[in-house]
């Protein structure tokens, strides 16, 4: 049975009253008090329904001894290097690199055939894609086709399959040119970069496959260059998109500025429901000869996007219309769900090494933003938060340990149990049954 449960620590006087004594000094017998947290009271909405009980303790229990991720038997060496996924780099208001997730298949195995010719030893890249392939459905690969209740991204699965495996990262960027960049860091002392020639065509996925050939070593890449956070203004935002391409110089930014600001309502049903969660979103087009949206691609590393929601907004797309001219053009823009979302001055800190990724999608998750709408977290916390979980990443127990002598900290409190224990993770990490993380508020 799911439970959620709500330590008290430090409440022990007020959790379990004593029998006040007489005038004659013999203590008169009284009925305990039940802990606060189990009296009827209403915790703060919204809130979700999950049984609470409150264990009061005299002190502050010992924290337990804090296990580190397990390794995942795999015989792979430790030394092989993992080539990530390629990154075709984004400037909003520049030129972008727009890449397709086959285009990306392709630029990868074409690195790996040449790093294996240079000696690099890599992570086998048929092994990889499969290992990625099942996580995409939800599937650990390694642990016995395990199935997750939400599927790993593919930096989780690297995370939990090759932990201590050196990295070797893929760049197709223009700045100053196009050109594509390796970063080969075997040592994590002294990372190699190796950088092509410059991409003549860069519209065209062929170009940047054809550029491996021309990788030399460089001292610079094009690490840095990506996409930055903004604030978020309901219901569904544009960013100024970047393009790549022979486009008509009567396209220019501010023109697409004000063709994307006329889609933004007809994305509002793509949004997510709930105000308190946000998304961002990487969108991709190739533009036709006549200046329709010939393909499109949305994607979004969170937990909460929806094959449904990028659909959608493929959907609003083929609404655009960027004018007759060369049917290789390409652009690239980001789209901002509504909804505001952040822990605030609440910090979720890291207990047992390793857990990173699943500590990340705590932070993620709306639970602590829904919970300081009503009710801001005690101050100064130094809690405990522990989540006893099945293999496949259910959350079946919540438990805060704390010190929650007020009324307003053990709703708040009650809040975030009964918030998390409906998130999902992506199986549990492995060799872990009860995730366990610091909750922490500095003194305000």
């Amino acid at each position: 049975m799911r439970t959620a449960c709500l330590a008290l620590v430090g409440c022990f006087a007020a959790c379990h009253p004593r029998a006040a004594p007489g005038p004659d000094g013999v203590p008169r017998s009284t009925t305990t008090a039940p802990p606060a947290a189990t009296q009827s009271q209403t915790p703060p909405e919204p809130i979700a329904t999950a049984p609470l009980h409150a264990e009061p303790f005299a002190t502050p229990p010992t924290r337990a001894p804090e296990l580190a991720v397990a390794v995942v038997p795999t015989d792979v060496p430790s030394s092989a290097a993992l080539l990530q996924w390629p990154q075709d780099m984004h400037l909003s208001a520049g030129t972008s690199v727009v890449l397709y997730d086959d285009e990306k298949q392709a630029l990868r195995r074409a690195v790996a055939k040449l790093l294996a010719r240079r000696g690099v030893t890599l992570v086998p890249l048929e092994r990889l894609e499969r290992i990625e392939d099942a996580a995409q459905a939800g599937r650990l690969a390694l642990e016995g086709d395990l199935q997750c209740v939400t599927p790993p991204s593919r930096d989780e699965i690297h995370l939990r399959d090759f932990p201590s495996n050196p990295r070797v990262t893929i760049e197709a960027g223009c700045l100053d040119g196009c050109a594509l960049t390796v970063v080969v860091d075997v040592t994590g002392e002294n990372p190699q970069y190796l950088t092509s020639a410059p991409v003549k065509r860069p519209e065209r996925a062929s170009s940047w496959i054809a550029a491996v050939a021309t990788l030399g070593d460089q001292a610079t890449g094009f690490g840095g260059l990506g996409i930055g956070g903004t604030s978020h203004v309901p219901p569904m935002r544009f960013e100024t998109p970047g393009t790549i391409g022979a486009w008509a110089p009567t396209t220019t930014f501010e023109t697409l500025d004000v063709m994307f600001d006329g889609l933004e309502e007809m994305a509002t049903p793509c949004a997510v429901a709930d105000p308190l969660i946000g998304l961002w979103w990487e969108l991709r087009l190739q533009v036709d000869a006549s200046g329709r949206t010939s393909r499109c691609a949305a994607t979004s590393s969170s937990p909460d996007a929806t094959p449904a929601a990028a659909r959608c907004l493929c959907d609003v797309m083929s609404n655009a219309r960027f004018g007759k001219g060369s049917r290789e053009r390409r652009l690239r823009l980001d789209a901002v769900d509504d909804g505001g979302f952040g822990s605030g001055d609440l910090a979720f800190v890291q207990r047992q090494p390793g857990t990173e990724p699943w500590i990340e999608r705590l932070r993620g998750s709306p639970a602590a933003a829904r919970c300081a709408q009503t009710l801001p977290p005690p101050s100064p916390l130094d809690a405990t938060l522990s989540l006893t979980l099945t293999p496949g990443g259910r959350i079946d127990d919540v438990r805060i340990d704390g010190d929650f002598r007020e009324i307003a900290a053990m709703q708040w409190a009650q809040c975030m149990v009964a918030g998390l224990s409906t998130l999902q993770l992506p199986c549990a990490p492995p060799g872990i049954e009860i995730l366990r993380v610091g909750l922490r508020v500095p003194s305000r």
